[in-house]
């Protein structure tokens, strides 16, 4: 067995002690009944948790951010952080009485990880699994990173609300939404009966600037007449195509949609299928950190925060119709700090899943693989029916850096030995991707031979199935041949008051340790002002 890795982002919680009481219960059992047990503990670099932690003590300590810093130093400032926190981990699970074998133990970043990482890396390249390609991603302004669709989490709002991004974001006021903001756009050579504007309603004034044409569906009556014609920008004065998609709603809004490829998933999916009028340069009006650009006097100030500005300069202009409240609206979020995704086009590495899916799919319908409990089998195919390709870029420093080399002319050469007089991509790999390889790398791939079954049971937690159990089922399948396990058991969540599971950056956490020794209610307030959690976040646990 494996115990799942745990974060070195901080020390351990209750959440961990079931994990780890749970799996001690069952390697104890099958000792007692006279089997060999091997039960391998293990700690996950976790990249953008661990990085987005350090930069905030970083900051809270000193004041210095890491935009500020060589990147060799805050990579050190990380390994020594991870140091600290192993050994810390260590204390923990050796308190708890947890018989794992401690000559096992593995690091995802450790030399024999990060050579069988990169190994893995070329060997999908070369199947033809991973891919270089410019497409719209997912951005987190406040990580200044890709993530992954499976990273991204959605807030539903009902009608005209406010809502307060995350505390970690630039922004710390509340941002209007739900309202559908009427633009008109002057329509050009129309005709005796055609009106002199068209209005096109947009929840995003912000990526006004960004706009390369409108939109109607050919079904709709009342607007496909536009198609063909033209308008002019009410903030560029650029004159814009009216097209024809139909991906266009003809009962949403007015039924004219604006169309910003880079800027929107369904306009950008629209400008792929008509290269004709949107070429292969898409305009662009945010940067990496959510601020405007080729924006007028509009550069430089937050996408967040600009939204009234542009409304007001849209009144003047005699170009604002007023705003709809919309129903229900959802506001996709980075699950990792709360703030809004920005769409953003960018040149990433991808991997293909959609096989190696369908591979582990056929192994759960021949009954190879048991999920306990059941209900948990249909979680597993749901993840596995997600055909979108997985991007494994991330903008960060801690991490596996990508082995890859971009060559003078651009071209791009995967390799695990390093190719001189060509620069090596800064980016470095989602921190699952080296996660999913962990059953086969604990067992000795890719230098040893893999036993039939590298790992008789996988345990963990239900919150993970697709993030962990998927990508382990189809990259080790993939690599070796044959399933990394076959019985997979996932156990419920310890959760707060308010149904929250526990998180470090939240502060509703418990450490195992409080429980095993005890501890005062006024040493567990002053650990939370130590913490790296802000005044806001704290205030909000009422301790104070």
């Amino acid at each position: 067995m494996i115990l799942p890795p745990p974060n070195v982002t901080g020390n351990l919680h209750l959440g961990h002690a079931l994990t780890v009481v749970m799996e001690d219960s069952i390697c104890r059992y099958h000792r007692r009944i006279g089997k060999n047990v091997e039960w391998y503990p293990g700690f996950d670099h976790a990249g953008i948790a661990t990085q987005t932690v350090v930069e905030r003590q970083l900051f809270k300590e000193t004041g210095i951010l890491r935009s500020q810093m060589l990147k060799d130093e805050f990579f050190q400032r990380c390994n020594e952080w991870k140091d600290i926190r192993i050994n810390t981990i260590t204390s923990q699970l050796k308190k708890t009485g947890a018989s794992l074998n401690w000559k096992n133990t593995y690091y995802t970043m450790d030399d024999k990880f990060s050579s069988a990482v990169t190994l893995a890396f070329c060997r999908f390249h070369s199947d033809g699994f991973i891919f270089r390609e410019k497409k719209l991603i997912n951005w987190c302004p406040t990580l200044r990173s890709a993530i992954s669709d499976q990273e991204v989490d959605s807030i539903t709002v009902e009608g005209k609300s406010k809502v307060t991004p995350s505390l970690q974001s630039s922004v710390k006021k509340e941002v209007e939404v739900g309202v559908l903001h009427l633009i008109r756009y002057e329509l050009l050579n129309r005709a005796s009966s055609d009106p002199e504007y068209l209005e096109v309603g947009t929840t995003r004034p912000e990526t006004l600037f960004a706009d390369m044409a409108l939109a109607v569906n050919p079904n709709d009556q009342k607007n496909c007449k536009f198609i063909g014609k033209s308008v002019k920008h009410p903030l560029t004065d650029k004159v814009l195509p009216v097209i024809g998609d139909e991906a266009v709603k003809i009962d949403k809004g007015t039924g004219i949609l604006k169309v910003t490829p880079s800027h929107d998933f369904v306009d950008y999916d629209i400008a792929k299928r008509h290269p004709d009028i949107f070429g292969n340069n898409y305009l662009s009006c945010i940067d990496e950190e959510g601020k405007l650009i080729d924006a007028g006097k509009f550069n430089g100030i937050d996408r967040l925060e600009v939204k009234p500005k542009i409304i007001e300069e849209l009144i003047c202009l005699e170009a604002y119709g007023g705003a709809i409240e919309q129903g229900t609206t959802q506001i996709p979020v980075c699950s990792r700090t709360g703030d809004f995704i920005e769409p953003m086009l960018k040149e990433q590495w991808f991997m293909e899943c959609k096989e190696m899916n369908q591979n582990v799919l056929n192994e759960i319908e021949r009954g190879n693989i048991i999920t306990f409990p059941e209900g948990n089998r249909q979680k597993l195919i749901d993840w596995l029916s997600y055909d979108e390709p997985w991007c494994l870029s991330r903008q960060l420093v801690w991490g596996h850096q990508i082995p890859a080399y971009q060559q003078s002319d651009g071209s791009w050469i995967v390799s695990d030995k390093t190719i001189e007089n060509c620069k090596r991509d800064n980016d470095v790999l989602d921190t699952w991707f080296s996660s999913a390889l962990i059953p086969l790398i604990v067992r000795g791939w890719p230098y040893s031979k893999i036993p039939t079954v590298p790992i008789n049971l996988m345990e963990t937690g239900n919150d993970i199935i697709g993030f962990w159990v998927a990508r382990m089922l189809i990259l080790c399948q993939h690599l070796s041949g044959k399933l990394p396990f076959e019985k997979i058991l996932l156990h419920g969540l310890v959760r707060d008051s308010a149904g929250r599971k526990m998180s470090k950056s939240l502060g509703n956490v418990i450490d195992p340790l409080d429980i095993i020794e005890g501890i005062s209610q006024d040493s567990m307030i002053q650990r939370l002002k130590d913490s790296n959690l802000c005044e806001q976040e704290i205030s909000k646990l009422g301790v104070f």
